[in-house]
């Protein structure tokens, strides 16, 4: 999924101050998280590849950071697990149900750093079915996670997480909480702009019955009320992060989830399928996989705009984190990310394309909404108390 190379000028233009080439020290350098407009853009599907291996570089958990000293594949925690939870009532939230300044960024509801692999708890996505006139009400979501529609994920967990970037901006103008966010949408912004580098992690888990499968998935450790443990692996990634203005989009699945033809949207990975229509869906080769659990994992696909230079709407979504495949964009749904002067917003929709300019404004032609910068992760905000 690709855009006009007139973009380019646009993108650089915006974003020149902040992202830099760092192709040559990727390479040596792995666990560096790239920011690289240009090649975002233009080789899109090769420039995911090096922030997935970046964010699942086994982490140094108490500096919330890559161990450099660790080769990858490590079993462990690893960088995005390390990052600030969404869900309100997790001890790393970014948005305290009581609507508080969240802390620094290493703590969390108490001394230290806490981090998902120590304190994972997964809720079950309700099932959900939502239009793009749907109003989202004030406070979070259920349970703090995103609503799947039409189908629940069987035995799944889900849970989002953001990186330092977008926690900082979120805390420094104080959108942690509906006042905070609706101050702004009085000051007349009609968009957001979180800074270049800011990323959004959404994971999606299952649990694992086979102790063989601790050698193909990227897995952790549950604990039950009862005391007994279980074993989740990783079953998918959506990774957004704005190297783009509109953000660049990319999803990952692990080979598995393909069984059953449960793959509606083919595969588009120009990097490990170089050859037309891109679709062979196998592991690319000489980014250091091979040999490691991750080499069971799969890119789906990249999403850099809203249409294809025809005009065509574009297409990115995943089999396990927003079960309707065929019709749904992340680019336009997370467009509908909003919020009003009454705390209120435009809810879920799975469709494709620009969203139509009436969904923000009233029948006077007036701005109804002020749009999060496609950052769904906003809604988890409560009212302070």
């Amino acid at each position: 999924m690709r855009v006009d190379r007139g973009m380019l000028g646009i993108a650089i233009a915006l974003f020149v101050g902040a992202s830099s080439s760092v192709h040559a020290q990727q390479s040596a350098e792995p666990w560096k998280e790239p920011q690289d407009t240009a090649a975002a853009l233009f080789d899109s599907d090769r420039y995911a590849w090096k922030v997935f291996v970046a964010l699942n570089w086994p982490a140094n958990v108490a500096g919330k950071q890559a161990d450099s000293a660790k080769p990858f594949g490590t079993p462990g925690s690893v960088v995005w697990e390390t990052w600030r939870n969404v869900r309100p009532d997790a001890p790393d939230t970014v948005f305290r149900r009581d609507g508080a300044d969240p802390g620094p960024w290493l703590g969390g509801g108490g001394p230290g750093p806490v981090v998902a692999r120590e304190e994972r708890e997964f809720v079950r996505a309700p099932v959900k079915k939502m239009t793009g006139f749907a109003l989202r009400p004030r406070g979070p979501l259920s349970a703090g996670i995103s609503p799947q529609f039409d189908e629940p994920v069987a035995d799944g967990g889900n849970e989002v997480r953001l990186n330092e970037t977008a926690y900082t901006f979120i805390k420094e103008k104080e959108l942690f909480n509906i006042e905070g966010q609706i101050k702004k949408v009085n000051e007349g912004i009609e968009i957001l702009k979180f800074p270049p580098n800011t990323k959004e992690i959404k994971a999606t888990w299952r649990r694992l019955t086979n102790e063989a499968d601790k050698n193909r998935y990227h897995w952790t450790e549950v604990a039950r009320g009862n005391g007994s443990k279980e074993v989740w692996g990783l079953t998918a990634l959506h990774i957004s992060t704005k190297v783009l203005p509109n953000w660049l989009w990319m999803t990952f699945e692990h080979i598995d989830n393909k069984q059953g033809g449960a793959w509606e949207l083919k595969s588009v990975d120009r990097f490990a399928c170089p050859t037309a229509p891109y679709d062979c869906e196998q592991a690319p080769s000489g980014i250091g996989r091979q040999g490691t659990k991750w080499e069971n994992y799969r890119l789906r696909g990249t999403q850099t705009d809203f249409v294809d230079t025809k005009g065509v709407a574009t297409k990115l979504a995943n089999s396990k984190l927003e079960a309707i495949q065929a019709r749904s964009s992340c680019i336009t749904c997370h467009a509908l990310a909003t919020i009003d002067k009454n705390g209120s917003g435009l809810n879920f929709a799975f469709v494709v394309g620009p969203p139509p300019t009436d969904w923000f404004l009233n029948q006077n032609r007036e701005r109804l909404f002020m749009q999060l910068d496609f950052m769904w992760a906003l809604t988890q905000a409560s009212n302070r108390n």
